[in-house]
């Protein structure tokens, strides 16, 4: 697979990776991994206000959806040969 970046922000990639141990293609995956569930947490975090699942009663619903979410992440993964850890 290949990606094209502006140079700036390949040579941050590559300070970065160097920093946490890494290759650069398993930073960039650990961050697009990130990103992804930051912005899936966004979306759900959305839903729920506009399902009215904003409220301390609904913290248990809430954490039951999340808890379900990680079941379905680690099992994506497993598909894909990797457990979700791989990706943090």
């Amino acid at each position: 697979m290949t990606i094209t970046m502006d140079e700036g922000v390949y040579r941050d990639a590559l300070t970065a990776a160097a920093e946490h141990h890494m290759s650069v293609s398993a930073w960039i995956s650990r961050c697009t991994r990130a990103e992804t569930m930051r912005d899936a947490l966004t979306r759900h975090q959305q839903w729920c206000a506009a399902e009215g699942l904003t409220g301390p009663d609904d913290e248990q619903h809430r954490a039951h959806l999340a808890a379900d979410a990680a079941v379905e992440l680690d099992r994506l993964g497993a598909a894909r040969g990797r457990d979700a850890g791989d990706a943090a």
